[in-house]
């Protein structure tokens, strides 16, 4: 699958577009076909090294927090999940949620279920993909 990676801290310019295995599902992950992805302040902050006192990331990384799209495949504790729902997800950047998998720039993403929320029905799912770290911070 095509994702969009860093392989050190320093400028967006430096993100390169490559070809990596896909991701494994777990037994409370689901794997999602990536539609649209959003980028926030915050993945900015993270591709530059801002943040890497509170998010260090594990390179080389794949950027982006903010998701939308389609499950494939749900682990057998995610069961809720069924192939072909339209989900939303904010991903963590750093932490044992994610076990440093990667973010939202990517074909397919493997998503822990609690992180993943039914996209909206009246949004298409490019528009939905600004939701997540939006709604988070009106929230």
């Amino acid at each position: 699958m095509k994702a969009v990676r860093i392989h050190q801290y320093g400028s967006i310019d430096n993100a390169v577009l490559e070809e990596i295995p896909a991701p494994k599902i777990g037994l409370d992950e689901v794997f999602v076909q990536v539609e649209a992805a959003s980028i926030n302040p915050l993945d900015v902050k993270l591709i530059s090294g801002d943040m890497k006192d509170y998010f260090p990331l594990t390179m080389p990384y794949t950027v982006g927090t903010d998701l939308s799209g389609t499950v494939v495949e749900a682990g057998l504790l995610a069961a809720r999940w069924k192939q072909g729902d339209r989900v939303i997800a904010r991903l963590e950047p750093s932490s044992s949620l994610n076990k440093h998998r990667g973010g939202a720039f990517a074909e397919f993403v493997v998503v822990p279920a609690q992180l993943l929320t039914t996209a909206p029905t009246k949004l298409d799912l490019a528009t939905s993909a600004g939701l997540p770290t939006a709604a988070g911070t009106a929230w």
